[in-house]
């Protein structure tokens, strides 16, 4: 294989990528899918870009901040309707997601090697993420948002140089980032956790002994972003509920939530092992384990939901044969790189940690949120809530079959897995298979 093949392959992959995405927008124009897509098409409905934000106690989403909801009103404008406003804002929320992505591993110096082609358009074609690129939702938008705190962390923060920063970098860079951490918090509280992205950098890349003045600027970014919201937060919600970020099942279903409080509070050690369990359903059900953090994630990032209705019989064996043949992928990929790519202390392996990190951060936060918010018919485990756990899946599958690939000689590898790469995105943007 040539030196320059790795980086043809990958032009090629980002041109088929791209008509794809382009084809998935025009094959699902007009269409009302994903979770709660009605009530969001209410609270656009309701939003005035000039005037005061909805009562959020009138609808099922009109609690969450706002700024999803107003970008959606004003590609509505453009688009002639709230449904191909919302869609247009998702559509484009992850092509932004995707090329954001992109420039992150460029930056790593992994895009034009193997591991990195595969990870970014196996990551960016899993069936999760597919949805998100069509759906009717704000978390398409929170995707975006965090995947732009990740590509400005490893920007900035990634190469750390030995002198002082110039101060028109320093401000700017400051300025920039807590922007991005507002737009996050203006969007939905989960963006919180993306005020992480940078530290986890930090901590990962820590080499000179300048460290300390990228940390302060951290930590002025992060200030900065939570004293833009903290007024916002406080008149929206707290004055009138007592809460910076109340939660709509307390209001929309009380009694539900009262009673498994209850039944948490007589054993809460039980409780919490219980949502850790590992259940035996089988993935070819139709429906995932809602009480279940790692059943309910894994079958997010491959299946579809069945309250959208039920997926035709092709598309359902694809997804229960992604999910079934990518679990021994993930666990054989998650050992190589825990007892041997972690350790090499290259940039492809600094990232996994990356992704570590902030999954890990991820699925404690969800469970202190299912702790405290226990009815989980509401999907409080959704693969899309935290979108860098899917990532990190994608990414040990990627350490696997990379590790046990390479004895294949150079030149049929490549073409191998440029035409695996091109069958899997083509198959999951043109079949409905989530």
């Amino acid at each position: 294989m040539t030196a320059t093949s790795p980086r043809t392959n990958e032009q090629m992959l980002l041109c088929a990528f791209l008509a794809l995405h382009f084809a998935l927008l025009f094959m699902h124009w007009g269409e009302i899918t994903g979770h709660d897509a009605e009530a969001f098409l209410g609270t656009v409905h309701r939003m005035n870009i000039f005037g005061s934000l909805p009562d959020f106690r009138m609808n099922l989403t009109d609690y969450h901040p706002p700024l999803s909801f107003l970008l959606a009103k004003a590609f509505s404008v453009f688009t002639g309707n709230p449904v191909t406003g919302t869609q247009l804002l998702s559509s484009l929320s992850f092509l932004g997601a995707f090329l954001l992505l992109r420039s992150s591993l460029k930056r790593v110096d992994t895009l034009y090697t193997t591991p990195g082609i595969i990870f970014l358009y196996t990551s960016l074609s899993l069936p999760a993420f597919i949805y998100l690129a069509r759906a009717i939702t704000y978390d398409s938008f929170q995707f975006f948002l965090t995947i732009l705190t990740l590509y400005l962390s490893i920007r900035f923060f990634w190469q750390q140089s030995a002198g002082p920063q110039r101060r028109s970098v320093w401000l700017g860079r400051i300025f920039v980032l807590s922007a991005v951490l507002t737009a996050g918090l203006l969007t939905k509280y989960s963006c919180l956790l993306n005020f992480f992205l940078p530290f986890f950098v930090l901590l990962i890349r820590m080499q000179t002994s300048s460290s300390r003045e990228y940390f302060l600027s951290c930590i002025i970014a992060c200030s900065l972003a939570l004293l833009a919201v903290v007024p916002f937060y406080y008149i929206r919600y707290y004055q009138t509920e007592g809460s910076l970020m109340p939660v709509g099942m307390e209001w929309q279903r009380p009694e539900d939530l009262a009673q498994m409080r209850f039944l948490r509070d007589t054993q809460r050690v039980t409780f919490l092992l219980h949502m850790l369990r590992v259940p035996s359903r089988p993935f070819w059900k139709e429906a995932p384990v809602q009480d279940s953090l790692w059943h309910r994630l894994w079958f997010d990032t491959w299946k579809g939901d069945p309250l959208w209705g039920p997926q035709t019989k092709i598309s359902d064996l694809l997804s229960t044969f992604y999910a079934t043949t990518a679990l021994p992928l993930f666990f054989l990929g998650i050992m190589f790189f825990l007892w041997k790519w972690g350790r090499t202390y290259t940039d492809f392996s600094d990232f996994g940690w990356l992704l570590l990190l902030q999954s890990t951060l991820s699925c404690i936060a969800l469970l202190a949120f299912a702790y405290q918010y226990p009815l989980f018919d509401w999907g409080i485990f959704k693969a899309e809530y935290v979108p860098i756990v899917p990532l990190f899946l994608m990414y040990c599958v990627v350490v696997a079959i990379h590790s046990t690939t390479q004895h294949i000689p150079r030149d049929r590898y490549s073409t191998a897995i440029l035409a695996a790469l091109l069958a899997f995105m083509s198959v999951n943007h043109l079949l409905p298979v989530y």
